[in-house]
């Protein structure tokens, strides 16, 4: 199994180094790092002294990102063991010896999980989240936990926690990251890491990807476990991976998705998940004929988001040109932004979600239940009145509304696979969002952001979407397209964006985090 999986890197790092070739750090995929572990010419201990280096000099220095919660001491030891290892029997998998960054809800054993409010800062749960394991399987390093939103509200607006304080987008410092996947976003960005994993319930993997100039793949329901992963939702919660590159995301979704017994919804991807992964869906003439369904139920109006829908129109221009057959307009032929409103359960589930979660973190947690956690007080007082609603549902078998949202939700999922049998579609694309990233206020309270900013079209159906870099408004900040499919078409969205993603090259270096000297990966 190791020699085939040693082969299929062979076989996909070959087609990228026919000719020695010196690489900028940030723009080295996993095949270029593979290539370069493999030549001899890097090693994954000299990989996590370069990253750590970075996260000296940009993180609580020069622009100050502050998105590390909590280094891996350990990382550096675990390098040169994945080292000794490669040189012995090869690599196990395409994120051998590849720095990972974590949300700080993902469980590790090693490391405290904060989720963002400090009574968890000392204490690690006794088990790793299911997507930990297998990324440390892997061999990936897990190298550190970053910044997130503040459990269950923020004092700034987004990307802020009581745990991490404020992170800064690496594109515009006097704007925010995102939320709540932020620290992983600008952790990528600013290439602290390889990638990262972020979840959301929301917006909250496509959201911060969007802001940040990241890929951000928010995967089927029920692809990717989220056991042991501090949850607001049995239904809409996902976890996905970010990365700079289409390529490093699907190699880390290879890695996390798969069944997982205790995450019930994981019995869904049965079948549906490649034998050989997802990097083999690579494919740059992907957009040659494919059918493109443009969704104007999801564009935004006013003179907030005249920016964005400019960059937008040019992306369905660059679709064209490479291409893609585009049907538009194409609507769902309902009010579908008032859908959405009424088709997210998460305030209902939250207190339940959270007792179970706490429960299973074991009895080294310093609070058992969401009523403990309340009790503490360590959270900021923008979060109590959602607090005190989460604590007031007694049971969700009592609340007809939560089975009508479950109808709607599930209605709404239908009605997009309808349409796109009906028009025969590859893929439906519409903006993330064409309102960029707020700017940090002085205050409390968070800045107002116009209606319609962000977009749950994904999370709220369990629909796969692939969030890619589209260009860059005048203040200098990202705006995405996002891809959307049929329930596990994950292949044919990645082999889409990649394509876009190839044919485009939109994203950018972030202006304040700059090269340092040895950051160039050579390839034989």
């Amino acid at each position: 199994m190791k020699f085939l999986k040693w082969l299929q890197i062979a076989l996909l790092s070959g087609a990228v180094c026919s000719a020695q070739r010196d690489i900028p750090l940030e723009q080295a995929t996993v095949l270029d790092l593979q290539a370069a572990f493999s030549a001899g010419t890097l090693s994954s201990e000299k990989l996590i002294e370069l990253s750590l280096a970075r996260i000296a000099a940009y993180d609580k220095q020069g622009p100050t990102l502050n998105a590390v919660i909590k280094l891996n001491p350990g990382a550096l030891a675990l390098a040169r063991e994945l080292d000794r290892e490669r040189a012995v029997s090869g690599p196990r998998s395409l994120l051998h010896g590849i720095p990972i960054v974590l949300k700080d809800n993902f469980d590790t054993y090693d490391l405290p999980t904060t989720g963002g409010s400090p009574v968890f800062n000392e204490i690690p749960p006794e088990h790793d989240a299911f997507v930990v394991a297998r990324l440390r399987e892997a061999g990936a390093i897990i190298l550190a936990k970053v910044n997130m939103s503040g459990f269950m509200g923020t004092r700034q607006g987004v990307g802020d926690s009581m745990a991490g304080g404020q992170t800064l987008n690496p594109y515009n410092l006097a704007h925010h990251p995102g939320g709540s996947s932020g620290g992983t976003a600008v952790a990528v960005a600013a290439w602290f890491a390889t990638g990262g994993l972020g979840t959301e319930t929301g917006v909250s993997i496509r959201d911060p990807s969007s802001n940040n100039a990241v890929v951000g793949i928010a995967a089927t329901e029920g692809l990717i476990s989220r056991t042991g992963v501090l949850p607001l939702s049995f239904v809409h919660d996902r976890a996905g991976p970010m990365a700079r590159t289409v390529t490093d995301a699907a190699a880390m979704l290879t890695v996390v998705s798969g069944i997982d017994p205790t995450d019930l919804y994981t019995l869904e991807s049965a079948g549906h998940i490649p034998a050989g992964g997802y990097t083999g869906y690579l494919d740059d003439t992907a957009l040659q004929g494919a059918r493109i369904g443009v969704l104007v139920d999801l564009f935004s109006t006013g003179s907030a988001h005249a920016e964005g829908l400019a960059i937008i129109d040019r992306a369905l221009e660059d679709l064209s040109k490479e291409g893609a057959y585009l049907i538009r307009p194409l609507t769902l032929g309902v009010d579908l932004r008032s859908i959405l409103r009424w088709s997210r359960s998460t305030s209902l589930e939250t207190k339940f979600a959270l007792d179970a979660y706490f429960r299973a973190r074991g009895p080294n947690s310093p609070v058992k239940s969401l009523a403990e956690y309340i009790e503490a007080g360590k959270y900021y007082p923008e979060s109590k009145a959602n607090l005190e609603r989460a604590m007031a549902i007694e049971s969700l078998d009592r609340l007809p509304s939560f089975a009508s949202l479950m109808t709607n939700r599930r209605i709404l999922r239908d009605m997009v696979e309808e349409l796109m049998e009906r028009y025969q579609l590859d893929a439906i694309v519409y903006p993330m969002k064409t309102f960029p990233a707020a700017r940090i206020p002085d205050g409390p309270g968070g800045e107002m952001r116009p209606p319609s900013a962000d977009n749950p079209f994904s999370s709220i159906t369990g629909l796969p979407a692939i969030v890619v870099p589209a260009g860059f408004d005048s203040n200098g900040l990202p705006v995405a397209l996002e891809f959307l499919g049929k329930r596990f078409s994950e292949p044919t969205l990645i082999g889409l964006a990649y394509a876009y993603e190839q044919k485009t090259k939109h994203r950018r270096i972030p202006p304040t985090t700059p090269a340092l000297a040895g950051e160039i990966i050579r390839i034989p």
